[in-house]
Order: C-alpha cells, then structure tokens, then sequence
C-alpha cells in the first residue's frame, strides 16, 4: 500500500505523528533526522471548522500522508494538498462501568435527565451551550420532572461566556451547571445516569462524546452537521 509519494519498499519504516501542524514542526526536530530519516511520515490531524489556518499549508510539505477522524476534516483540508487524506475515525470504546447511580450526582431518581457536556477550552461559541439551554427551556419550561445538566470543564478560563450561559439559565430550577473536576469513570458514569444527551454545537471535527454515549445506547440529539453525521441520521 502506497504512503504519500512512498511505499513500504521504499521507506524504512512509518512514523504517525497525531500533532495538529502548529506542532508538527517541532515533535519532527524532538524526533531528530536520524529517527525519521527515510520514513514515511503521517500525520494525524483534527479540525472543527471547514476552513484550516493558513499557517497550514506550510506544514503539507513535512508529510507523506494526512489522516482525519472524519468525512468532515477530510473535505475541509482535500482542497489544499494532493497528498492522500485518509479518514481514520477515532476507535470508541465502551466507557468504563461503576457503582456510580443518581444519587452519587444528586439526581432525582425519577427524573427526565438531559446532558451536555463540554469544555471552555474548545471553544464555548462552537459547543453552543446555551442552544442546548434554550432548546430544553422550550421543550419542558419549568418543570421540575425534567432536569437538565450542564457539565462544563475548565469554566473559570472563560468567565464572560459562564455569565451569559447563567444568564441565559436564569431562575430555572430544573438546570444545574456542574463544574466539579471529574474524573473519566465519573464522566461515564454521568452519561449512563442521562436518559438523552445533547449538544446543538455548531461544528465538530468528530464528537467522541455523543459517539460513546450512543454506544451506551443513549438517546443524543445534536446539529445535523459536520462530523457527527458520520454515525448519526
């Protein structure tokens, strides 16, 4: 099988780099010359938009071949290069099992649980919490039968967008932001403890988190567009 320009014979080995291109430069002079002399390179990158940084284009050069986790990525970095773009989606897993119910969360046990989860570093204007906010607000209004949970990580680096998102909650009493570092079997668990998750984001270079709640065989609800077609109808 053919890598880039080169083919097994011809190459001493492969190298896969999973850095996006800003950082490729760098882990290539970490490795050093000798570790990637006569190797094919592939590098593995993800992007959430359809339009890739210019400060990409430079980096084309420093591969063999590109590997993306989805038809989305692939379409976004083809026009820009003649080198193969492979989609190789990310493997999802099973998320681990725990003892971890409803009430470990303090959940009402009876509850119709929604979820969405995200992290501030991803960029909150592209994961869209509050669409989620208001979708839910629309569906169910204020009834306490009904629970929303908004898991953001890393909410302190972005206060304004916390503000608006509190903002846009206002004195609902069915939707809870929780901001408490877990960890990822406590993740899993909140996942199997929501009877729908969620994300009306508005892109996604794959969305490993609605892939691995639909493997739970959770109900997910998300934009129909971008990467997440992949594996959602």
């Amino acid at each position: 099988a053919e890598i880039g320009e080169k083919t097994h014979s011809q190459s001493e080995g492969v190298i896969i780099i999973h850095l996006n291109p800003a950082e490729l430069p760098l882990a290539l002079v970490v490795l050093g010359r000798k570790q990637i002399r006569s190797k094919a390179i592939i590098g593995y990158w993800h992007w959430e938009v359809p339009k890739i940084p210019l400060s990409w284009l430079k980096v084309f050069r420093y591969v063999d071949e590109i590997w993306v986790p989805s038809h989305f990525v692939a379409d976004t970095i083809r026009p820009h290069t003649s080198l193969p773009v492979r989609i190789v989606p990310h493997p999802v897993q099973c998320l681990p099992t725990s003892d971890m119910r409803r009430e470990y969360f303090g959940l009402p046990e009876h509850a119709f649980v929604c979820l969405t989860i995200f992290d501030t570093r991803s960029c909150v204007a592209r994961k869209n919490p509050i669409a989620t906010v208001r979708a839910f607000l629309m569906a169910f209004g204020n009834d306490t039968k009904a629970l929303l949970i908004v898991k953001v990580s890393e909410a302190s680096a972005v206060p304004s967008a916390m503000a608006e998102l509190e903002r846009e909650i206002g004195n609902a009493q069915n939707i809870r932001i929780i901001q408490d570092k877990l960890q990822s079997i406590e993740i899993a668990a909140l996942i199997r403890c929501a009877d729908v998750v969620m994300s009306l984001h508005r892109s996604e270079g794959f969305g490993l988190v609605l892939a691995e709640a639909m493997l739970l065989g959770k109900t997910v609800v998300a934009t129909a567009w971008s990467a997440n077609l992949d594996y959602m109808n």
